[in-house]
């Protein structure tokens, strides 16, 4: 078959023979290679363990993991060696067999041949038993290693880990097919009892590297999120001049932070659209470490005049608290104002504003005020996330008054509904408003104002009149 054994060949050449299209190696071989690599890969993570400047840290694991490393050198390793070779030589023999049963032209010929290919391709599954099992092995005691053993070599072990598994479930899919290619028999039966118990160890260990693998990324995950927890709390953006656009990537990258790192913040009910994720008191309470709650804060005396306080932020104290007493559109819009002046305003004592907030609010000409605003409308409304609802809600990229436009939305008439909208912000209004059969508004949606809702849209073009 070959000049000499497969894993003589270097390993360019040895490559190129699996991907040359031809059956020999094959997919068996192909399952003991990467069990191999597997348990080479376990070696190394267990010498690492046991060098002198680290075994101190792993003396409670470190005889289980020897023991785990013999029984790979002496009796897993060598066995995959054999098997990848001999699984080439009895699947060779199936091919050979089913060639010239499809090149013979008698009938009784051809169905001997086909027998003797039914009884060679026994063997060649057996072997996929064999393989299966040692595979199983490995990704058993590449468990035990990744959570006991050398922890900067994690990496080594989970690709260990994986790759075993994956070797496994392999094995059981050529298992699979070459059983269907037999009757009811004894063999069959028996083949089949044992694939099953394969498959029984294929969905615990799946499971057992699914769950490290989460592990793995969620300690990662959490590093980047302190990363991005300590860049909001930088005070990088306070009190410098900041465009329109510059407020709004802010508030977007804020908005991502929470979407990105949505499981670690939500360990329970994590939120599955993005607009879900848009809270401002998560951001001030769980990332920027302030105090934040809702009380009745009372009346303001400003000039001869009372308002009512909506909310106040305490940058020195690290406290914010919002009216009770407003509407929940209201006491969102007002919580991610506060949200705007944490991060964009340095301040050392309260600042408390004198009216409610809804995002249309534009009485004041303090140029801190119209910036938290700004940040608010662009953090509760993003750009993109109004802009995928809105077309998932209307089914149009921006709604123009016509004909089939209005008959979408249940309105008949292009000249009544002009009669009764005479203007941009009326039409922003109605589609900010509209309540389908299956859907909220949009407004409702964002959890904002029908008002500030109509304004988003208009700015960000989805409504022309």
């Amino acid at each position: 078959m070959y000049q000499k054994p497969l894993l003589q060949y270097p390993t360019k050449e040895l490559l190129d023979k699996f991907g040359k299209g031809s059956h020999k190696p094959g997919s068996g071989s192909a399952a003991a290679f990467q069990g191999m690599i597997a348990a080479q890969l376990i070696h190394t993570v267990i010498a690492l363990t046991n060098q002198d400047k680290y075994k101190a840290n792993y003396e409670k694991a470190l005889p289980e993991l020897l023991k785990q490393d013999n029984d790979i050198t002496k009796r897993i390793y060598p066995s995959l060696e054999n098997l990848f070779q001999k699984d080439a030589v009895l699947f060779d023999k199936v091919i050979v067999l089913r060639e010239k049963r499809d090149k013979e032209t008698d009938l009784e010929l051809k169905l001997q041949l086909n027998k003797q290919a039914l009884e060679a391709l026994k063997p060649a599954t057996e072997i996929l038993i064999e393989i299966g099992d040692r595979c199983a092995d490995i990704a058993d005691y590449a468990v035990f290693v990744f959570d006991n053993a050398f922890k900067s070599a994690k990496g080594d072990s989970g690709v260990a880990l994986s790759g075993a598994v994956a070797a496994l479930g392999g094995c059981l899919s050529i298992i699979d097919l070459n059983l269907s290619s037999f009757g009811c028999e004894d063999w069959t039966t028996t083949i089949r009892e044992k694939a099953e118990s394969l498959r029984t160890d294929y969905n615990n260990l799946a499971a057992e590297a699914r769950n490290r693998m989460e592990s793995f990324t969620l300690a990662t995950q959490k590093k980047s999120f302190n990363i991005a927890k300590e860049e909001l709390n930088s005070r990088k953006w306070e009190d410098i001049n900041l465009s329109i656009a510059s407020i709004e990537g802010i508030a977007e990258q804020v908005g991502n932070l929470l979407w990105d790192f949505r499981k670690l913040i939500w360990e329970k009910d994590t939120p599955s659209w993005k607009h879900e994720v848009l809270k401002p008191e998560i951001v001030i309470e769980n990332i920027l470490g302030y105090q934040f709650g809702y009380a009745a804060l009372g009346n303001h005396e400003e000039d001869g005049s009372s308002f009512q306080i909506a909310g106040q932020i305490d940058k020195r104290k690290k406290v914010v608290v919002i009216s009770n007493v407003l509407n929940a559109e209201v006491r969102n819009f007002t919580a991610a104002h506060e949200l705007g002046h944490a991060l964009l305003h340095r301040e050392v004592g309260v600042l408390h504003r004198d009216r409610p907030l809804d995002g249309s609010n534009s009485y004041t000409r303090d140029i801190k005020e119209i910036q938290a605003n700004k940040f608010a409308s662009c953090f509760l409304m993003p750009a993109k996330a109004v802009t995928n609802v809105f077309y998932q809600l209307f089914s149009m990229n921006k709604f123009v008054i016509s004909q089939d436009s209005l008959f979408s939305l249940g309105e008949s008439s292009v000249i009544k509904f002009k009669a009764r909208y005479r203007n941009l912000r009326s039409v922003s209004r109605f589609i900010a408003k509209f309540q389908g059969k299956t859907y909220q508004p949009i407004h409702k949606i964002f959890r904002v104002s029908v008002e500030a809702m109509a304004i988003r849209l208009e700015e960000l073009d989805l409504v022309q009149y």
